[in-house]
């Protein structure tokens, strides 16, 4: 029932890292959008972990449906060998699930509660909805729709330089210049995805560095028994249980991710961060 002291456990990890355009696509919903001058609630938003290109569909729903367009957008261009999502009710559809799987695309779900697992979806939401604030206040013309604003925030950051890559979106997915760069004059498209990933993967090193030094590296065994962090702070009211269990290890995923036998809304097992986790050591969670 006491807060967690000390380092969080756990070092950063990466998924891929991805090498070529639509190897690896994350997508993700952001939602609060209701009332801004058009029905639709949602901006369902992909983006491609090597060149970060960026998708986008606006909807009403958050369904199957909707994430099927989605894809359906994406493939447009080509087909994504994996998608990486979160577990919300559309993505875990069978409607989802079936399209994903008639086309040969893998789905991985990222651990339960744990949004920094998707973290370049996440930058991305931030960044986009960020620029939306700033459009939709600023406009002059008070009844154009948020998500009309929003494609606009899309294509200019899809034609942007990006920060890590050091490249625009739209030059190292489809080769197209938007505007005059001495650099991307010069190269080519497969040149400069060479160089792109080397920047990427330079950013994630750094990053590393930081992320570890406040963080300690800690293996879980099959059997072992946990305490799981109970919810994240925001759905959780101020005197419910910090964390819950124990419960028994089942597998170990990777690095950070462990199956964990948690009987949870029906299902025997899910699949957890290593930092929403605490070993039990027989006692009360410390």
């Amino acid at each position: 029932n006491k807060a967690r002291r000390g380092k969080q456990l756990g070092f950063l990890s990466q998924i891929g890292p991805a090498t070529e355009p639509l190897q690896v696509v994350s997508i993700d919903t952001v939602g609060g959008f209701s009332g801004y001058n058009s029905v639709k609630k949602y901006a369902h938003i992909a983006i491609d972990h090597c060149t970060r290109f960026v998708w986008i569909v606006c909807s009403k729903t958050q369904t199957g449906k909707d994430f099927i367009n989605l894809a359906k957008i994406i493939m447009q261009q080509a087909k994504p060998k994996m998608i990486l999502a979160d577990k919300y009710t559309g993505i875990n559809s069978h409607e989802f699930s079936h399209f994903l799987e008639k086309q040969k695309i893998k789905l991985m779900f990222i651990s339960t509660n744990c949004p920094q697992s998707n973290g370049i979806c996440e930058r991305v939401n931030q960044t986009l909805v960020n620029r939306l604030r700033c459009k939709f206040n600023e406009n002059v013309n008070k009844n154009i729709s948020w998500h009309k604003l929003m494609h606009e925030c899309v294509n200019e950051y899809n034609n942007t330089l990006h920060s890590v890559t050091k490249y625009t979106p739209n030059f190292l997915l489809n080769g197209i210049q938007p505007f005059n760069s001495a650099i991307e004059d010069k190269q080519s498209q497969q040149e400069a995805l060479v160089i792109a990933n080397r920047n990427s993967q330079r950013n994630h090193e750094s990053n590393k560095q930081r992320y570890d030094a406040n963080h300690e590296n800690i293996e879980f065994k099959e059997g072992d028994l946990v305490w799981i962090e109970h919810k994240n702070d925001i759905s959780r009211r101020k005197l419910d249980q910090l964390m819950t269990g124990p419960f028994e290890v089942v597998k170990r995923i990777s690095p950070t991710t462990y199956e964990i036998k948690c009987y949870k809304k029906g299902k025997k097992t899910d699949l957890f961060h290593i930092s929403k986790l605490r070993q039990f050591t027989g006692g009360e969670e410390a």
